[in-house]
Order: structure tokens, then sequence, then C-alpha cells
């Protein structure tokens, strides 16, 4: 998807539309729910959170309406990650050169 996002980005500029990306980590749905199956289990993987919790969908909708609007104009081919989890093992997408 990253890749997808960036070579968009450069494809599009020309035409003056950004593309960027909103990455969310775990958000508390209802499918969420039924995916973990109970509530001891999903206390389970909330311990591994820094925060100790799943997010919620509206807690994304900032992050995406700052990424449409026009404060981010100068945003095209990057990706907001949106998570309260330490991402030790992910690439810092913002050093990837195009």
């Amino acid at each position: 998807m990253a890749a997808l996002i960036r070579q968009g980005a450069i494809e599009w500029a020309k035409y003056g539309i950004r593309v960027n990306g909103v990455a969310s980590g775990g958000c508390k749905t209802e499918m969420t729910m039924s995916l973990v199956g109970s509530p001891e289990k999903m206390k389970e993987a909330c311990a591994l959170i820094p925060f100790g919790r799943l997010s919620y969908p509206h807690k994304v909708a900032g992050p995406v309406v700052f990424m449409a609007s026009d404060a981010a104009s100068m945003y095209t081919g990057q990706i907001m990650i949106v998570a309260a989890v330490v991402r030790l093992w992910a690439s810092d997408f913002s050093q990837t050169a195009v």
C-alpha cells in the first residue's frame, strides 16, 4: 500500500491531486469484538498496547479530515500512522526514498 500511495502521489501531482494514506491501529468495533471472542481475550490483547486500550473509529477521523484539508496542502505521498502502539518493527515511511 505504501508503494501505491507514493507512486500515486508522483503520477497525480501534475494534476494538483494529493495522494496520502492513514494507517490506523486497532479500533474497537463490533467486528473486532467478534473476532476477539471474549472480554478476557480483549483484555489480554489490550495489555500489549501501551495505552492499554484500542482506539475508536471516530479517533481516526481527525487525521483523515486533516489530510483532506488545505492545512495538508503540501503533504503528498505520506502515510500518517494513527496508532497507540510501539512500532519498533515498522519502517519509517518518511525516510523512504521515492
